[in-house]
């Protein structure tokens, strides 16, 4: 049996990765921005501390993290042809070297934040397109 982990040092690594998901959090949100000057805006929910919503016309992208866990799920919630709700979710972990284990792959925290706006944007650039009869 492994001797109990020291609050000083728990409490320690709680504070990193919250840091980590507030640098994350940011880039999210300087990401959106980006996005926001070619044309598809994007508005910026800060729900929590732990979470924030970006949304572009009918799709939303919906990110959660808990600190305490190190880890988070995001899910981006569109519209199909018949107004009903499609969803795609996934998970992620805030790493100390400030990569991401995003779904099965890891990327490193900028490109994380890049390919999560970069679904939600695509998705609402789809809703855009009108496909003729």
């Amino acid at each position: 049996m492994s001797a109990p982990v020291p609050f000083r040092l728990t409490a320690l690594r709680s504070d990193v990765r919250t840091e980590l998901w507030r640098s994350f959090a940011s880039l999210l949100r300087s990401y959106a921005a980006a996005a926001s000057l070619n044309g598809v805006e994007h508005g910026v929910l800060d729900l929590t501390p732990g979470s924030l919503e970006i949304v572009v016309k009918g799709s939303t992208l919906r990110v959660e993290y808990y600190p305490t866990l190190g880890r988070g799920v995001w899910s981006l919630t569109t519209k199909d042809k018949q107004e009903r709700d499609k969803q795609e979710r996934g998970t992620f972990e805030l790493n100390a070297d400030g990569t991401v284990a995003l779904d099965r792959s890891e990327f490193d925290m900028d490109h994380a934040a890049i390919h999560l706006v970069g679904l939600l944007t695509t998705a609402a650039t789809l809703d855009r397109i009108e496909v003729p009869a």
